[in-house]
């Protein structure tokens, strides 16, 4: 997680220190190995880090536009693979973004070779 996590640069309002960006690191670690490949692979469409060092590999979080309460009950994270870019709106607690990322990734997973 750490290596992953030194791959991560925030864009927008969110930082390192971010409650969202902190609670996405809390959800991060509580997936299995095999859940954080299927993240990688959907924000980048790698499969694995670079062997080489993640130096010049960088990967984006940036807070996806504001919505009501009600609307983000409905809203999946995105990601752009073209640019790295992960779009996480700001669920409010670790079990729900946990959750939100999981069937982002699992929809995404099911147009995978």
């Amino acid at each position: 997680l750490d290596e992953l996590q030194a791959c991560v640069q925030y864009e927008g309002s969110y930082s390192e220190s971010h409650e969202v960006v902190v609670r996405f690191w809390q959800a991060m670690a509580s997936f299995t190995a095999k859940e954080r490949g299927r993240w990688l692979r959907f924000t980048t469409g790698r499969a694995r880090l670079p062997p080489r060092g993640t130096r010049r590999f960088k990967i984006i979080i940036d807070r996806r536009p504001h919505r009501s309460d009600e609307e983000l009950q409905d809203i999946l994270p995105t990601a752009s693979t073209c640019s790295s870019a992960f779009h996480l709106p700001s669920y409010r607690s670790v079990e729900e973004m946990a959750s939100k990322i999981r069937i982002a990734i699992s929809c995404a997973d099911v147009d995978g070779d």
